[in-house]
């Protein structure tokens, strides 16, 4: 029985800031007064436009996109966040103006007013829920991989299935034709099995005492 591996403690620690960030949204002077929130260094670009964020992102890799929507730019906002989510390396927050939270809001949000800690929180936990969905995606594929092996495998055994009628003297097999065949030739065709040569013991020691002292 294949015993899986342990799992992988939660790492506890607070998520460190992002290094690279993208800040998005239309109002340029809020975007330049968004960007003093943030460590010196680590605002990668702005965007006026959700066109020209797909371009930094493209040429700059942010870490995390910060999107500041305004009144009546919610349904696109969220709508270009959830497409980051699914077609970008980026992790992304979104910024949502003061009042009662819409419907279809992303857990990854903040709503206006917040202190600039709260600010720097949440794109840290932005970050660090793109890291942990990727590895939550990544596992899922290697399940899928192995249930995939072993549906191979149990194919493969299937085909090798009863009994397998061997020749006493020359060990060859007979194959689903009915035709005589090298055994090694028959598990390497039916379950690409790869063989190499080498003497055992037992007849090393045979050939030798056959062929006598040099």
């Amino acid at each position: 029985m294949v015993q899986s591996p342990p799992p992988t403690p939660m790492n506890t620690q607070t998520p460190p800031t992002p290094d690279r960030i993208l800040l998005v949204g239309s109002d340029g002077d809020g975007l330049e007064n968004l960007a003093g929130k943030f460590p010196g260094g680590s605002i990668v670009g702005l965007a006026a436009s959700h066109r020209r964020a797909l371009d930094l992102i493209e040429s700059r890799r942010p870490q995390v996109v910060v999107i500041d929507s305004h009144p009546g730019e919610f349904d696109t906002s969220r709508d270009f966040a959830l497409g980051l989510g699914e077609h970008s390396h980026a992790a992304f927050l979104l910024l949502l103006p003061e009042g009662p939270p819409p419907e279809g809001l992303p857990p990854q949000h903040l709503i206006k007013p917040f202190l600039d800690s709260e600010l720097a929180m949440a794109v840290r936990m932005a970050v660090y829920c793109r890291a942990r969905d990727a590895e939550v995606q990544r596992c899922q594929q290697q399940v899928m991989n192995l249930q995939r092996d072993l549906a191979e495998t149990e194919q493969k055994l299937a085909a090798l299935g009863g009994l397998l009628s061997l020749c006493t003297y020359c060990h060859h097999t007979r194959n689903e034709a009915g035709e005589w065949e090298a055994l090694h030739h028959f598990l390497s065709r039916r379950m690409g099995v790869a063989f190499s040569h080498g003497v055992c013991e037992r007849c090393r020691d045979e050939q030798c005492a056959e062929s006598g002292p040099p």
